[in-house]
């Protein structure tokens, strides 16, 4: 049986439960990391960045992305990186774990985690297999990580 998330939301919230569709979505999106492909994508995005293998995705590496998959100018990733680092630093080390990378996109909405994951992942295979990324491709990505900086910039700020 399917059930509108709408009616479902008016129905919990009938019995003393707050929800919104946002937390309906959120709830959604903490199962990211549970699905067999997704898990499989998270890992391979992470493997990507950690160019080391010392399981930690450090500024540098970060940088290394940005400037080779992305396009971006040593400032632009310099710039980026900082905040990226940010938003998905949970212990303030300005290094990513594992388990940081996977709870940040497990946090995301749903599709725009699964757009992001796998923009990135593309532009890594283009620049791996010596292919232009096309113009699309890059765009989208680049909505993506301006909102993962505006988040880091933000946690930034209050920090």
């Amino acid at each position: 049986m399917k059930i509108a998330t709408s009616k479902f939301i008016e129905i919990a919230n009938k019995y003393g439960f707050e929800m919104t569709s946002q937390s309906i979505r959120r709830s959604v999106s903490k199962r990211l990391s549970h699905n067999e492909i997704w898990a499989k994508n998270i890992d391979q995005l992470f493997a990507n960045l950690d160019k080391d293998k010392n399981g930690i995705i450090e500024i540098a590496e970060i940088k290394r992305y940005l400037r080779k998959c992305c396009g971006q100018t040593k400032e632009q990733s310099r710039e980026a990186s900082k905040y990226l680092i940010t938003a998905f630093d949970r212990n303030g080390d300005h290094t990513i774990t594992k388990e940081e990378f996977v709870s940040h996109f497990d946090e995301m909405d749903v599709d725009s985690a699964r757009k992001g994951i796998s923009h990135a992942l593309k532009l890594y295979d283009d620049y791996r297999h010596r292919r232009d990324s096309s113009s699309t491709i890059l765009k989208s990505f680049s909505v993506h990580l301006t909102e993962l900086h505006d988040k880091g910039k933000e946690k930034h700020v209050r920090a």
